[in-house]
C-alpha cells in the first residue's frame, strides 16, 4: 500500500494524477484493482472508486520509478513472480570478472537518469550470461528479457539490443556524442541526458530486424523510423538497420530496396559487424540532394 500511495503522492506532485469527484488518495485500499493501461493520456494515473489505472508511456522518470516498484511487489505478492535479480544470479553462479560491466556503467551512470541507468546495467548482466559459456542460469534467457519489459517497458528490449551492438562500449556512439557535446556551449549534462532520453524512448538511433520479419516489414520499418528522425530531430545524423539473426542480412536488403524507390537519394553504407548485419542510413541526404 506504501507504494502505491509513494506513486499517487509522485504524480500529484506532477500535476499527472485525476481523482474522481469524491474520491481522495488517502480513499485508496489494498482491495482496490490496480491496472497497467498501454499508451498515451492526459495523466499518468488516473483513481476511481476502487480502481487505480496507470500509464507508465507518459510518466516521468521518477514516477516510472516508483510504478515499476509497485509492479515487482504486485508481482511478488501474487506469487506471479519467482525469481533472483540477473545481477544476483550472474554473480552467485559464478566467479568472473566484472570489470567490463561495472566499466561501462561507471562510465554511464551519473550521465542518464536513475531509470535509464539501472536499465542498462541489468542489460549489461543481460550480454553477459548470453555470451559465457558453461553458465547454467535458472531459467532461459528470454525469460529475464520478458521480466525486464514487465518491469520497464518496451524500452528495455530496445536498450538490450544497443547493449548488444555495442553502442556503450568504448568508441559507441553514446560516448562519442558525450564527447561532442561537451565542446559545445551550455550544459553538456543535461542536454546529453535529453538527447540520451529521446534516442532511447522513441527509438531513433537503430531499427532492428528479426528472422520473422518480412522486406515489407522491413521497409516499413524504415519508413517509420524515417519519419521519426524528422520528427524528433535527434542529436545523431544517423539511423542503423540491424539485423538479429543469420537469416537478416537478405531480407533487410529487400526492405532497403522498396524504400530507396521512393527515397531516391537516402545515401547508406555498410558497417563492419561481426554479430549483425548492419546498415546505416543518412536521412539529411535526402533533402541536401533534393533542395540542389
Amino acid at each position: 500500500m506504501r507504494l502505491i500511495s509513494d506513486l499517487l503522492d509522485r504524480t500529484a506532485s506532477e500535476g499527472s494524477l485525476e481523482t474522481e469527484e469524491d474520491v481522495n488518495r488517502s480513499d485508496v485500499a489494498d482491495d482496490w484493482e490496480f491496472t497497467i493501461c498501454q499508451g498515451q493520456n492526459e495523466n499518468a494515473v488516473e483513481v476511481s472508486e476502487g480502481l487505480i489505472k496507470a500509464y507508465p508511456d507518459v510518466m516521468s522518470s521518477e514516477a516510472k520509478r516508483k510504478f515499476q516498484e509497485v509492479v515487482r511487489s504486485e508481482k511478488e505478492s501474487e506469487g506471479s513472480i519467482e525469481r533472483l535479480d540477473i545481477e544476483d544470479e550472474v554473480t552467485s553462479l559464478k566467479e568472473m570478472d566484472k570489470n567490463e560491466i561495472d566499466s561501462v556503467f561507471n562510465h554511464f551512470k551519473s550521465m542518464i537518469s536513475y531509470r535509464h541507468g539501472n536499465l542498462l546495467k541489468i542489460c549489461l548482466y543481460l550480454q553477459h550470461a548470453k555470451k559465457s559459456d558453461g553458465l547454467e542460469l535458472n531459467k532461459p534467457i528470454q525469460e529475464y528479457k520478458g521480466d525486464l519489459r514487465d518491469d520497464f517497458g518496451t524500452v528495455a528490449i530496445y536498450m538490450n539490443h544497443l547493449v548488444s551492438s555495442g553502442y556503450f562500449n568504448e568508441g559507441g556512439y553514446f560516448r562519442t556524442m558525450y564527447r561532442e557535446l561537451s565542446r559545445r556551449n551550455g550544459d553538456p549534462d543535461q542536454r546529453y541526458r535529453d538527447e540520451f532520453e529521446l534516442i532511447i524512448e522513441h527509438e531513433l538511433i537503430a531499427l532492428y530486424v528479426n528472422d520473422e520479419d518480412t522486406s515489407r516489414d522491413v521497409m516499413h520499418g524504415i519508413r517509420g523510423l524515417l519519419n521519426d528522425y524528422f520528427r524528433y530531430s535527434p542529436y545523431q545524423s544517423f539511423t542503423d538497420v540491424r539485423g538479429i539473426g543469420e537469416d537478416c542480412e537478405e531480407v533487410i536488403k529487400e526492405g532497403l530496396e522498396m524504400v530507396e524507390e521512393d527515397y531516391e537519394n537516402l545515401l547508406t553504407r555498410e558497417l563492419e559487424s561481426d554479430d549483425e548485419t548492419a546498415i546505416r542510413l543518412l536521412p539529411e541526404s535526402m533533402s541536401r540532394f533534393s533542395n540542389r
